[in-house]
C-alpha cells in the first residue's frame, strides 16, 4: 500500500500534465457584453416562441391573448417577457428590467427564429435595443 499511493500520484500527475492536450484545443475567442446579453435574452425569447408555437399547435392556429393565458409570467425578478400579434404572425420581447451592468435593453424576433435557429446550427438573428436606444441586429446563439 506505501508503493502505490506514491506510483498512483504519479501517474495521476502524468496524465495532467500532457503538453500536447491544450494545443489542440481551439482559443475560446472573448464574448462582449452585448454577445452575453443578446444571448440570455435570445435564449427567453426562442423559449417563448416555442411556447407560442406550441400553444398555436394545440388551439388550431389561434395564438394565446396573453402570456397568462398562455401560462407563462410577464415578470421574473431579472426579465420582463411580452408579445404582439400581427396577424398570423408573433413577435416576442424580451427585456432586462434593470439596465445595470448590461449593453442592451431588450430583443426581439418572430417565429422564423425556431426555423433560423435549427438550421444555422443554433445562431439566430435578434433584433436588440442598446441601452442609448439604438436599434442593432445581433447574432446570438451557440457555434
Amino acid at each position: 500500500m506505501n508503493r502505490t499511493v506514491p506510483l498512483l500520484l504519479a501517474a495521476l500527475g502524468a496524465a495532467g500534465c500532457g503538453g500536447d492536450a491544450g494545443d489542440d484545443a481551439p482559443p475560446v475567442p472573448p464574448v462582449s457584453a452585448a454577445e452575453a446579453d443578446a444571448d440570455r435574452l435570445g435564449r427567453e425569447v426562442l423559449r417563448l416562441l416555442d411556447q407560442l408555437a406550441e400553444y398555436r399547435g394545440a388551439h388550431r392556429g389561434r395564438l394565446p391573448a396573453t402570456l397568462r393565458q398562455l401560462g407563462v409570467d410577464s415578470l421574473t425578478p431579472e426579465i420582463a417577457r411580452a408579445f404582439r400579434r400581427s396577424g398570423d404572425s408573433v413577435v416576442a420581447t424580451v427585456s432586462f428590467r434593470r439596465l445595470d451592468g448590461h449593453e442592451l435593453e431588450g430583443c426581439s424576433g418572430g417565429l422564423e427564429l425556431l426555423e433560423a435557429a435549427v438550421l444555422a446550427d443554433g445562431r439566430y438573428p435578434l433584433t436588440c435595443r442598446t441601452t442609448a436606444g439604438a436599434i442593432r441586429e445581433i447574432v446570438a446563439g451557440s457555434e
